[in-house]
């Protein structure tokens, strides 16, 4: 994962000058939105990181189309059940606090 990091890097400086552009530096990051954090500073990003890093309020907006794809997966999940099959309710498989 660090080595595509990486590439992904060097790949946006090249991307950059190849649109005109002076780039100084490019810099990469993962974003563990969901879960455990599985490589350390400086190559991560976490939800609680998200608003600060970007100076906006990023994760509301995520939040929302979460919320979004959560309530329409429901309704499926329920159209589903109706025809007999039993199926389990999206909370158990995504916690809301996360």
């Amino acid at each position: 994962m660090l080595r595509d990091l990486r590439c992904v890097e060097m790949l946006l400086k090249s991307y950059g000058e190849g649109r005109g552009l002076d780039v100084n530096r490019a810099e990469a990051r993962i974003i563990f939105y969901y879960g455990t954090c599985s490589v350390g500073s400086p190559w991560a990003l976490t939800r609680a990181d998200l608003d600060t890093h970007f100076g906006a309020p990023v994760t509301e907006s995520i939040e929302e189309v979460n919320q979004y794809f959560r309530s329409r997966l429901n309704a499926l999940l329920a159209s589903v059940e109706a025809t007999g099959f039993r199926v389990e309710p999206i909370e158990d498989l995504v916690s809301e606090g996360r």
